[in-house]
């Protein structure tokens, strides 16, 4: 079973909370794929035996360079099962974790990039 943790990244910019989202991936041959309806900011795939706040560490700093937030919601676990993208017909089964985080007034910035051989994945506020 696949473990999974979703984040859902937050910040209070000019007296309102904002929603960090997935805006859009540009890849090395020039396409765009949009990316407007991904439910959660990130998503991270945990590593064997890794503790849950060790991989929200590993993920805000990987894909967004932050490193100070507070966590502001308990980790909830559901279970989920997928369609197997790789393989048509074969059910997957996940179990997925979910945080909220508010990041400090001094990691806000307009966009974030997370870089990657083949894409650039692009976030922004909502």
């Amino acid at each position: 079973m696949l473990t999974a943790l979703n984040v859902d990244v937050f910040a209070d910019i000019d007296g309102r909370r904002c929603r960090l989202v997935e805006d859009r991936q540009v890849f090395t041959n020039g396409r765009v794929r949009p990316r407007p309806h991904i439910p959660t900011s990130l998503a991270e795939k945990l590593k064997r035996g890794e503790d849950l706040r060790a991989a929200l560490a590993r993920a805000m700093a990987e894909e967004l360079g932050i490193r100070e937030y507070h966590i502001l919601s308990d980790f909830t676990e559901t279970t989920e099962t997928k369609q197997s993208q790789s393989f048509p017909g074969l059910e997957s089964e996940y179990r997925v974790f979910k945080v909220d985080v508010l990041i400090d007034g001094s990691e806000v910035k307009d966009e974030y990039q997370e870089r990657q051989p083949d894409k650039t994945t692009y976030f922004a506020w909502e």
